[in-house]
């Protein structure tokens, strides 16, 4: 469903209860992004689109836009153009994050054992801001943890092997990737070795691919460890 403006996404949402997810453009006319989105959040479309995904899509990478996004209610952020690689991905772990994915191990009915506090060091996992992004939906955040530790195993693997076989598309695409889900969990020092990886893979660099990728499986490791104590701590 295509709306073209503010007032009209609400008309179609307010119409329609099957959509799962929300592409939200800043610039719209007559009601822009940020006023749509904070409608949502206040339930003007029907409270169960309160805490639909809703990934912005702005005009460009300025500077605050970020924070605009993610204090209006949105969940994530692109910058057009859009890449559709990038907006391909973070349709499909938004869309993941909020289905019943049949690995996940944790009974998110126990609300009690979610209020353990667990010490986290934000310099290698911002788990703050993955909850702003997620509402503070604690469970949303666990299902996403998982989510993440699936596609670290999977891309692990693939930069690897791409790595062995100088194969600079197949680390350029397996580095996005990780990027893209090491993001919508704040894994931050992953983020930003994943993007050298993948910059460095377009300009064939191996002496930085090799070097950074050194540096991301301990990375790797660190925010694992870290996940792995929060999970404990709430499946107790």
């Amino acid at each position: 469903i295509t709306a073209n403006d503010g007032q009209q996404a609400l008309r179609c949402l307010e119409n329609d209860n099957d959509i799962s997810l929300i592409l939200m453009d800043c610039q719209m006319p007559v009601m822009d992004g940020f006023t749509t989105t904070q409608a949502i959040r206040n339930g003007e479309a029907g409270h169960h689109f309160i805490k639909t995904p809703i990934i912005a899509m702005t005009a460009g990478a300025m500077t605050g836009d970020r924070e605009a996004c993610l204090k209006a209610g949105m969940n994530d952020y692109l910058s057009k153009p859009i890449d559709a690689e990038e907006l391909e991905m973070k349709i499909l772990t938004w869309l993941d994050s909020r289905s019943d994915h049949p690995t996940l191990a944790i009974d998110l009915e126990e609300e009690s054992s979610m209020n353990k506090p667990v010490i986290i060091d934000n310099s290698i996992w911002d788990k703050e801001s993955a909850l702003q992004r997620l509402l503070d939906d604690e469970a949303l955040l666990l299902k996403m943890l998982l989510l993440f530790e699936s596609t670290k195993l999977e891309c692990e693997q693939l930069i690897a092997n791409a790595i062995a076989h100088n194969d600079y598309k197949a680390i350029k695409s397996a580095a996005h990737k990780l990027k893209g889900s090491a993001s919508a969990i704040g894994a931050v020092q992953v983020v930003e070795t994943t993007a050298l990886i993948e910059n460095a893979a377009s300009e064939e660099n191996n002496h930085i691919i090799e070097a950074e990728h050194v540096r991301l499986k301990q990375q790797l490791t660190d925010v694992q460890t870290l996940i792995n104590s929060y999970i404990d701590e709430h499946n107790q």
